[in-house]
């Protein structure tokens, strides 16, 4: 299985159809049932682009499809679903393993501009706080 950062990348990348804009904000990436879905063409190039910053964003979605093979599609989209805190921790990993995929770059990220989406409610259902999201973040870059 090829790989980046540890991640898997043998999976589908394709534009969003209309039945996940249903259920998914306009303007994110959405991976379901182990298939990258962009929002729309120039996102869709966007990350396909070998560059860090889209990069970063691939390596987070391919956590995604590493954590639905690991768990089994349909129990990880239930989880997903039903359970903020699951979906909170599925997705803290994923912004954690971005984040470090970032600093092996050399690069410095803004980590609070990370722990933003976490605690957004239109984003991922307003699971934590901000200071939580934040302490979160860092407790798993710095372990």
């Amino acid at each position: 299985m090829d790989e980046l950062f540890g991640m898997p990348t043998d999976f589908e990348i394709k534009l969003m159809p209309w039945w996940i804009r249903l259920f998914a904000p306009s303007n994110t990436y959405v991976t379901f049932w182990g298939t990258l879905y962009c929002p729309d063409k120039v996102a869709l190039d966007y990350i396909s682009r070998n560059d860090y910053v889209p990069r970063s964003l691939f390596v987070h979605e391919a956590c995604h499809v590493k954590q639905q093979r690991a768990r089994g599609n349909l129990l990880w989209h239930l989880g997903y679903a039903f359970f903020k805190t699951y979906r909170y921790g599925q997705e803290l990993y994923a912004y954690a393993v971005q984040l470090n995929y970032l600093i092996s770059l050399g690069l410095k990220p803004d980590i609070p501009a990370f722990a933003k989406p976490l605690s957004n409610k239109d984003v991922y259902g307003y699971v934590v706080t901000y200071n939580k999201a934040l302490k979160d973040l860092k407790e798993l870059l710095n372990a």
